[in-house]
């Protein structure tokens, strides 16, 4: 991405919706965080710009993953096409990331073998096991 301070005109439609949002979760006693999924070809710090004069507004975090994870991703490996859709692998390394953070940032537990989240493990269990169908799918086994 190429630095500019310009920003990016969010329509005021979409800057209602997102300050509804906000003081919506602020007030169920929510933290809300923007966050920006990598997008190789569809964003800009024109956008992040915007994005960022949005939570500055508002008083939470915005985190930018095309700037955190710029030297992680690689758009011809962690890519479905080249830079607007992450692919298994560049989807893993952002959950990755951004469980550290809000690990971090927020002390968001992990609920890993937990009783109460036990359907958190299961569901990982089937998506592993829909995975590994998929590639045997494709390699004909």
């Amino acid at each position: 991405m190429k630095f500019t301070r310009k920003c990016w005109q969010i329509n005021k439609l979409s800057a209602s919706t997102f300050s509804k949002c906000i003081h919506y979760c602020k007030s169920q006693g929510s933290i809300p965080v923007l966050i920006s999924v990598p997008n190789y070809n569809g964003w800009n710090y024109q956008k992040h710009n915007a994005l960022q004069e949005i939570a500055d507004k508002n008083g939470i975090n915005f985190v930018d993953l095309n700037l955190e994870l710029k030297k992680q991703i690689n758009w011809k490996k962690d890519s479905v096409d080249g830079g607007d859709h992450l692919n298994i692998k560049g989807a893993k390394k952002t959950s990755a990331y951004l469980g550290e953070y809000l690990k971090k940032e927020y002390g968001l537990p992990d609920r890993r073998g937990t009783t109460n989240y036990k359907q958190w493990d299961n569901d990982v269990e089937e998506w592993e096991k829909l995975m590994l169908l998929d590639k045997h799918r494709k390699v004909g086994l």
